[in-house]
């Protein structure tokens, strides 16, 4: 299945599961975004959540970081996973088990201060 095909399949599904269409557009792959039931607004094709900010909240430009920050290590951590489960030696093992260990301590720092 093509890849606009798998966009255009997933935005009929939310749809049909009474999302609403916006006329905004995901700022980074410029899909249409939807709303969901909770008033949850996500893209259908990269399945972020979009936060929205008025131009006169620029104290909610700390929290998108802190989201974006949590987004890039939440990845980083299925990466080390992989790599953990895969390797076979013990030193490198160490390594991943240590890099993932800060990066969790980090994740929690980042929940911690979330209402901050």
């Amino acid at each position: 299945m093509s890849e606009d095909k798998r966009k255009l399949k997933e935005m009929a599904e939310m749809l049909r599961k009474g999302a609403t269409m916006l006329n905004q557009i995901c700022p980074e792959c410029k899909v249409p975004l939807f709303r969901l039931k909770d008033g949850t607004v996500i893209c259908p094709s990269c399945k972020r959540k979009v936060l929205f900010v008025s131009e006169d909240d620029a104290s909610q430009l700390p929290i998108m970081a802190k989201l974006k920050l949590e987004e890039a290590l939440s990845a980083k951590i299925v990466m080390l996973a992989d790599k953990i489960n895969n390797t076979m030696d013990l030193d490198e093992l160490c390594k991943l088990a240590e890099t993932a260990s800060v990066i969790l301590n980090l994740m929690d720092e980042l929940k911690s201060r979330k209402g901050k």
